[in-house]
């Protein structure tokens, strides 16, 4: 029997956790499960459309976007609904709350609080005891976050789930150019790209840096680029909705952030067959150990 579900997060594609709902959505829609994406803005959406996918914009607002979010799991009464980050997982909580459908109620954790800038979504982790009792479940993409919440938490309703990477579709070893890092990721402070091109200008001249993304620090990643005439050197291509042909080309992918609480790049890059350079950061060691211990099981 079909399922409806409903996913609720910032917006239709942008970061990695939009990218993780993107994809849960259009596989659950694609197995015939009646599935809403439910987003306070529109965004960039991943892959081709899907029967059964429905995306709605509950506009801006904190407070209008959580009285239409209220309605609409009122109205449609999915089997469950989740949410990804603070703020929508606050405004989840509270729609679920007024709609009486706090049992089919699941939180999704995909970062760190203390890499949480916003003061809206900070207060989620604020008030995380109090939410992970009121909600169905709440999920953490991987075993590090895990840990940092059940010791701010306790350990009510708290499991891991990791985060879901496709098949990768191109076969890198006829397109890896020699000498190509490549890092990816919203540029914001957290992921440290100043830091990753003062370091890569210690590399030999042949070799090249991309860095896909966009976001608040893109004047400060410009001006190191700048300061260390590294222009012929460096590429910032901005946004790329599929970054699957940057990983056939690349020769190793590199990670710098201060945290990580899963790291979707590091297993994009593993399904590519590409290296990982990371730094400890939290989830990104924990995907190359699982890499790893599969690799080695598949060897015995």
């Amino acid at each position: 029997m079909p399922r409806r579900l409903l996913f609720y997060t910032d917006a239709h594609g942008g970061g990695g956790a939009e990218i993780t709902f993107d994809r849960l959505a259009r596989a659950f829609a694609a197995a015939g499960d009646s599935v809403i994406f439910a987003a306070d803005r529109r965004g960039a959406t991943h892959g081709p459309g899907s029967p059964g996918l429905r995306h709605l914009a509950l506009g801006p607002g904190h407070l209008r976007s959580t009285l239409h979010l209220a309605r609409l799991l009122r109205r449609e009464r999915p089997d469950v609904s989740f949410s990804a980050l603070g703020a929508q997982n606050l405004k989840h909580l509270c729609a679920a709350l007024l709609a009486g459908r706090r049992r089919r109620c699941v939180l999704g954790v995909h970062g760190f609080a203390e890499a949480e800038p916003r003061r809206f979504a900070h207060a989620f982790y604020r008030l995380a005891p109090m939410a992970a009792g009121l909600a169905a479940a709440t999920v953490c993409v991987s075993d590090a976050l895990l840990a940092d919440m059940k010791r701010g938490w306790g350990g009510r309703r708290l499991c891991r789930i990791h985060n879901p990477v496709p098949e990768a579709p191109h076969h890198r070893k006829e397109r890896a150019e020699p000498g190509l890092v490549l890092a990816l990721g919203r540029f914001d402070p957290v992921k440290r790209y100043p830091d990753l091109v003062a370091a890569f200008a210690l590399m030999p001249d042949h070799t090249r840096l991309a860095i896909l993304g966009d976001g608040p620090q893109r004047p400060a990643i410009e001006d190191e680029v700048g300061r260390l005439g590294l222009a012929g050197r460096v590429a910032l291509p901005g946004f790329v909705d599929d970054p699957s042909s940057w990983y056939a080309r690349a020769a190793c992918v590199v990670i710098a952030s201060e945290s990580e609480s899963f790291g979707l790049t590091a297993a994009e890059a593993l399904s590519h067959g590409v290296p990982v350079v990371t730094t400890d950061c939290g989830g990104p060691p924990e995907v190359l150990a699982g890499w790893l211990i599969a690799l080695m099981v598949w060897l015995i």
